[in-house]
């Protein structure tokens, strides 16, 4: 296990953002800090340097990893394209995979060797860190309408250990451990417990599309308190990704309440790229203007003075330049948060009253669910 050294702790006294310096290789992490989504990124686009490192998440199907695995050397290009591989790319790079499949369920001595050799794949592709990559718990089954388990909670640690040993192997990246919030919470104080005594202390959280409200925020809290009661916050480091990037999107709406901007004010010390929840629900075929509510509903700016989401003119920005703009504009609010705490000796409630979201938005609710940070005693016995 490759340890990182956490040289200072400062916290915030109402919400769960805090600052942890560290370094991760060549990179000085002294506040929480942003990757930019590379996946469409070109050469051109020089909007990358102003980012440590960049990431691309992925779903993965099985049937994915048995086809790379059986990918000839003459097409080594698909295993390129896959892992994102760029070789004008100077920049770290993070991937972090999400797995739609139980890998226990696999009894095939071949098929295991897939799964090996896609683990070794993966070890050459993400140079910054390494995540093991999560599960999805449940999938919702088109044919019989309704949501099914894909895995338990045993069957994930087991994975989760058999993963860490490989990828382990010559190591010299840290290793972050997955956490999904699609567990309840039983499972996972469960996992906590198995991480930490395991002395697994860096974990990405995977939000699998879904959005930063009162729901998630209450995991959160639970999670952040069970590892503080523990002993441990200090030791650990969180990386979210895959957040929805709204709260809620009424392409009707000229305002839509921002969810990732939230994601430090909930314990984030990286943040990563956005993720738009998977359609279960079968529609009729959109209309033209349906398509034009639809593209401009995506078409949005972050107002950091505010923590909406604005429409923008469709006419002078397009996706891609959108997903940049506001990559930056996210990375310059977490260092506004974080020097706001620095300044006010531990306190960021006077910035949070001046963003109108958050006093407007169900009448302040989410607010008062960020701000529900009260002291953690030590419960190590109790447990």
């Amino acid at each position: 296990m490759v340890d990182i050294n956490i040289k200072e702790v400062i916290e915030d006294k109402k919400t769960w953002f805090n600052i942890k310096r560290f370094n991760i290789g060549n990179i000085n992490f002294e506040k929480p800090e942003k990757s930019i989504d590379f996946k469409n990124l070109t050469q051109f686009d020089s909007e990358v340097n102003n980012f440590p490192f960049v990431e691309s998440t992925k779903s993965v199907k099985f049937e994915t990893i048995e086809k790379l695995y059986d990918s000839s050397s003459e097409k080594d290009w698909e295993v390129k394209s896959f892992f994102g591989c760029k070789n004008w790319l100077k920049k770290p790079v993070v991937l972090n995979l999400t797995f739609n499949f139980d890998p226990l369920t696999i009894d095939n001595t071949e098929k295991k060797k897939a799964l090996i050799g896609f683990l070794d794949n993966y070890y050459s592709y993400s140079n910054l860190m390494l995540s093991i990559p999560n599960i999805k718990i449940t999938k919702y089954n088109e044919k019989t309408k309704t949501i099914e388990k894909i895995i338990n909670l045993n069957n994930y640690k087991t994975f989760v250990d058999f993963a860490y040993e490989n990828l382990e192997t010559k190591n010299n990246k840290p290793i972050f451990v997955p956490i999904s919030l699609r567990l309840s919470q039983k499972e996972l104080q469960e996992l906590i417990n198995y991480y930490i005594k395991k002395e697994r202390f860096y974990y990405w959280v995977d939000f699998e599309g879904k959005a930063i409200n009162s729901q998630t925020i209450g995991k959160l809290r639970f999670l952040f308190r069970s590892i503080k009661s523990l002993g441990y916050y200090n030791k650990t480091l969180t990386y979210f990704t895959n957040i929805n990037r709204e709260i809620i999107a009424n392409s009707q709406d000229e305002n839509s309440p921002a969810s990732d901007v939230l994601s430090t004010l909930c314990g984030a010390n990286v943040v990563g790229v956005n993720k738009k929840p998977r359609k279960i629900i079968p529609i009729k075929k959109p209309s033209q203007e349906d398509l034009k509510r639809f593209l401009e509903n995506k078409i949005r700016l972050l107002d950091s003075n505010s923590y909406y989401y604005k429409k923008a003119e469709i006419k002078t920005i397009n996706e891609k330049i959108c997903v940049i703009k506001n990559a930056i504009k996210l990375k310059n609010e977490f260092s506004v948060q974080a020097e706001n705490l620095l300044k006010s000796g531990g306190d960021i409630a006077n910035l949070l009253d001046k963003k109108d979201m958050l006093k407007s938005y169900l009448n302040g609710k989410i607010l008062r669910d960020i701000e529900s940070k009260k002291e953690v005693k030590n419960l190590t016995n109790w447990y």
